[in-house]
């Protein structure tokens, strides 16, 4: 398999006990991951001269799956959005949400992110947990980290907006 092909993925229906999905790296190391029907899954990696041989055998049960799920879709994304860095003009950071900063609480839409600067908050990483691809009514947490892509300025503007909370319909009111 060359180092641009996409890895093939096996899955194989295991009756009475769930489905086995199996996969080899790149380096050649095969991988199996057992969803059991009644939860859980243990994460197996075989050892690549003799693959009948488990080298390390992981149990996770389902919080443990998801959250490994989520390191791995995260990482997943952290390349992409690397990807789109490369690109002329176009530039991405990690904006922390404080706790009690202005933010904390209230929506991505509240944010009025694109609107106002042109960014765009492609995911949060909250703990373990990546959000891709949110949605304007998602929530945002203090200790959030926001990804962002977009110009050098936008991101400032989006920086500034974030640190000094939403922008207020009549000023003058106050």
């Amino acid at each position: 398999m060359n180092s641009t092909s996409t890895p093939q993925v096996v899955e194989t229906i295991l009756p009475g006990v769930g489905v086995k999905y199996e996969l080899s790296t790149r380096s050649g190391t095969p991988l199996s991951l057992v969803v059991n029907r009644e939860g859980g899954s243990v994460l197996v990696a075989y050892d690549a001269e003799d693959p009948d041989r488990a080298s390390l055998t992981v149990p996770l049960d389902d919080d443990e799956s998801e959250a490994l799920a989520g390191l791995l879709n995260g990482a997943s994304m952290v390349h992409r959005v690397g990807e789109a860095s490369e690109l002329p003009g176009i530039s991405t950071q990690r904006l922390r949400i404080d706790p009690h900063a202005p933010f904390d609480g209230l929506t991505l839409a509240d944010t009025r992110a694109r609107t106002e600067t042109g960014a765009s908050i492609v995911a949060i990483v909250r703990g373990v947990e990546v959000i891709t691809s949110p949605e304007p009514s998602q929530g945002i947490r203090g200790g959030d980290v926001l990804v962002v892509v977009g110009t050098e300025r936008g991101i400032d503007k989006l920086r500034e907006i974030l640190w000094h909370g939403p922008k207020r319909a009549n000023p003058a009111a106050d």
